[in-house]
């Protein structure tokens, strides 16, 4: 088996490289999956006229639609209030719809951040940063995306689904997250799958509380447990996982692949004992 190569990478930025948001538009348009929202796009409107202003961006699915705005540079005040009156015309025009805003920026600092998780639990928002790279001397420019907010709660956690429902959903990692649930049971044999619609919830001890969620995406497994940074944590870093920090609710995220699941399943399981420890 050969070494991969290590390539080094340098941050760039969009307008120095003259990169026009119309561009980037464009692009997300043709290749949503970058944004790894969970369910498969599978449709892009560019361009969609909403009241007096035109929204970049609509990517659809299955059952949610996702109005996008995107910023070149550094968020501002101005894309935050656009991509809320954007959310709010676009849901009044399709009241059976649902409806989720989803903010792309260059720069997100941390007071936008603050600002907008004090009503991300009565709106629907994702906020994603784009970061500009270089790799060696390529004149080619790469995209990476990082989910900096991910939805707070808006799905009533008692609203039901089942297996089929994210089969249906998520047919690509699924299985992903049925390796999991069997990893999970290695540890605690109690543990069972509680298949929601906002999420997979594993319960345990006959207990109410889920101590760990799980929600498979386009690509990935994201898995989010109820426990604060710590050895485990650090092991899934050190083992090259997809690692997404503390969210504002205090759940801990990684996005799992295949691999991980299947290469990896010792600071997999220490992760599942830490968080199952806490919730006794």
């Amino acid at each position: 088996m050969s070494m991969k190569k290590l390539q080094r990478a340098s941050k760039a930025s969009l307008e120095n490289e003259g990169i026009k948001e119309g561009t980037i538009r464009d692009w997300i348009g043709d290749n949503p999956d970058v944004l790894d929202l969970g369910p498969v796009i599978d449709n892009a409107v560019k361009e969609q006229v909403l009241g007096r202003g035109r929204v970049d961006l609509v990517l659809e699915s299955s059952d949610s639609h996702y109005v996008t705005e995107i910023q070149r540079g550094k968020l501002d005040a101005d894309h935050v209030t656009r991509i809320l009156e954007y959310w709010d015309l676009y849901r009044r025009q399709k009241p059976d719809t649902k409806c989720i805003a989803v903010l792309i920026a260059e720069d997100v600092t941390s007071r936008f951040l603050n600002v907008i998780s004090l009503f991300n639990t009565h709106i629907p928002i994702v906020v994603i940063q784009m970061e500009a790279l270089r790799i060696n001397d390529s004149s080619d420019v790469y995209l990476n995306f990082v989910t900096v907010m991910h939805l707070q709660g808006r799905d009533d956690e008692s609203d039901p689904g089942n297996r089929g429902y994210w089969e249906d959903r998520a047919e690509q990692t699924m299985p992903i997250a049925n390796t999991f649930i069997d990893i999970a049971r290695e540890v605690e044999t109690s543990i069972e799958p509680d298949y929601l619609k906002s999420f997979i919830s594993l319960r345990c001890d006959g207990k109410s509380r889920s101590f760990l969620r799980l929600k498979p995406q386009v690509k990935k497994l994201l898995v989010e447990v109820n426990t604060p940074e710590c050895e485990a944590t650090r092991k899934l870093a050190d083992a090259g996982m997809d690692v997404k920090g503390i969210n504002t609710q205090g759940w801990f995220g990684v996005a799992l692949t295949k691999e991980d699941v299947e290469g990896s399943r010792d600071p997999i399981k220490d992760l599942i004992r830490e968080a199952h420890s806490l919730a006794r």
